[in-house]
């Protein structure tokens, strides 16, 4: 990978990928963050912090941080070359996995605090049903994402059988 090359991106993949960062910056994701994700998404070959720095004209701390958020989510992954010493970076073929099974683990946290706060409360107040009213709401929420985890990893396995 180390030879440099001159890299663009067509006006509408740069579209494509503001959309991207508009819809995930609605999810308390900075936009900075969806831009990267959404180059991830369209650009084929891994790219260096540099490359989409350029790409993106974001400053190199800001993709670098960025960066590191979206690796601990599963959403990018670092790949390296012999006798290259820069990280490349490139969208993780397992994302989507990884986005469900976060999904899923980070109910049973929550769903812990609501009976431990339902414990403070008398059964029969209205306070106690609506934490009764959460778990339930919780483990729907944990049935579905248990779900589509096992939809996901069948069209995964339907895909590679061809």
């Amino acid at each position: 990978m180390n030879q440099k090359k001159k890299i663009s991106l067509k006006p509408e993949l740069q579209k494509f990928i503001e959309n991207i960062a508009a819809i995930y910056e609605g999810y308390g994701i900075p936009r900075i963050g969806g831009r990267i994700f959404g180059l991830s998404l369209v650009f084929g070959e891994p790219l260096s912090a540099e490359d989409m720095s350029a790409l993106l004209q974001a400053s190199r701390s800001s993709i670098s941080t960025n960066i590191r958020a979206l690796m601990l989510n599963g959403w990018i992954e670092k790949v390296t070359f012999p006798g290259d010493r820069i990280d490349y970076f490139r969208f993780s073929p397992q994302a989507w996995e990884r986005v469900l099974e976060h999904r899923k683990e980070a109910l049973f946290p929550i769903k812990q605090i609501v009976e431990r706060g339902q414990q403070e409360l008398a059964e029969d107040s209205l306070e106690h049903q609506q934490l009764e009213d959460m778990k339930a709401w919780l483990d729907i929420q944990a049935h579905y994402q248990e779900e589509m985890l096992k939809a996901w990893r069948k069209h995964i396995r339907d895909k590679q059988r061809g």
